[in-house]
């Protein structure tokens, strides 16, 4: 089984912005570009047929808005997030999309490390609340209230960690192998093996072939 991507759809009529979203989304394969429109009723239509996790999307564009769109996303239950990426500056027009649902809001000239932040979050949010069984207070107030600095450290680790598994997809790793390419702790490499187990990134098994004590290895799926 693949491991899974989020599908995003960037919705803006500037094609040098479109460019350097997809460009930027590339980067990270967590993350696959399912379609990109210049023109938001196009969008909706495509939105309205089509199983897309993410909508990146500018505000201000003509006859038909970004916060149109978002509206009748709503209307139309398309189970997408949304961020606009806008050169929407606002408080009104931040507000506006705040109560119509907005994951997160990234203003316009943007850098490379603020687009990645906002992916990071997006997907930690999304990978915790997918792995969850039951949600009380203490996860609730995690994922909505998420420090940047949990964001920055934990993100970087679990990319680091992921990253031996995407480098070798086919191969078991222990934890001490783990974290001897991730330059990191027992402990904490441990950890995040968890969560990702969890939240089904990775999966674990028990090897008894190994003349002694068993040993649990992790793979992706």
């Amino acid at each position: 089984m693949e491991t899974k991507q989020f599908r995003v759809v960037i919705v803006d009529d500037d094609p040098m912005v479109s460019y350097i979203s997809r460009e930027y989304l590339e980067r990270d394969c967590r993350f696959a570009v399912a379609g990109e429109f210049a023109d938001g009723r196009e969008a909706l239509h495509f939105l309205c047929g089509n199983t897309v996790d993410l909508v990146l999307l500018e505000l201000r564009m003509p006859e038909y808005s970004g916060e149109e769109l978002m509206k009748d996303l709503l209307k139309n239950d398309v189970p997408a997030d949304v961020i606009p990426v806008t050169a929407e500056r606002s408080g009104e027009s931040l507000g506006h999309a705040l109560r119509l649902g907005a994951a997160d809001y990234l203003i316009k000239p943007f850098t490379y490390e603020r687009f990645r932040q906002c992916l990071e979050r997006y997907a930690q949010r999304a990978q915790i609340a997918a792995g969850l069984k039951a949600a009380d207070q203490e996860a609730v107030d995690h994922l909505l209230h998420m420090p940047q600095a949990a964001v920055d450290a934990g993100g970087g680790r679990e990319q680091h960690i992921m990253g031996c598994f995407r480098n070798a997809p086919e191969r078991s790793f222990t934890v001490k192998e783990v974290a001897r390419e991730a330059g990191l702790s027992d402990v904490t490499v441990r950890r995040y093996l968890k969560r990702l187990a969890d939240a089904g990134r990775i999966v674990s098994g028990i090897d008894y072939n190994t003349g002694g004590h068993p040993r649990i290895l992790y793979k992706l799926p």
